[in-house]
């Protein structure tokens, strides 16, 4: 018992040697402050594909359903504000938007699966055939 006892004490005091040393060498600065908050260029590149296939996904909506979405999820306005303003009862309008935001779903599904077909697509096959 008395050695597990001494075998504790001394890996705390070599954990707290090693905590006291890298707050001399680093000072005060934090770990997140160390860390640079800007996104990468690979995150840039991500956001900016998942923005493209979002805009062509919404603009291959019905003109309704890219409307309410458009205007319901994007501009801010409440169902019953559309509703009002196109004369439509809400609960229609909640309907419209509930499908559009499936189509909307199954549409960037599509496209997701393609995109991933197409870089998985062996290079001979992306290659022309020749003719004689």
């Amino acid at each position: 018992m008395y050695r597990i006892v001494t075998n504790e004490a001394l890996m705390w005091i070599r954990s707290q040697r090693r905590r006291s040393a890298l707050h001399v060498e680093y000072g005060d600065l934090s770990a997140e402050r160390l860390a640079d908050p800007r996104p990468d260029a690979v995150d840039l590149l991500e956001r900016s594909q998942q923005h493209a296939r979002l805009r062509r996904g919404v603009e291959r909506l019905p003109e309704a359903e890219r409307d309410v979405l458009v205007r319901c999820a994007l501009a801010g306005l409440s169902y019953a504000e559309y509703a009002q303003g196109s004369g439509s009862h809400p609960a229609a309008i909640k309907s419209r938007a509930h499908r559009a935001r499936r189509r909307l779903g199954s549409l960037l599904a599509e496209a997701e699966e393609s995109e991933t077909a197409e870089r998985t697509r062996p290079a001979a096959a992306l290659r022309c055939a020749r003719t004689p």
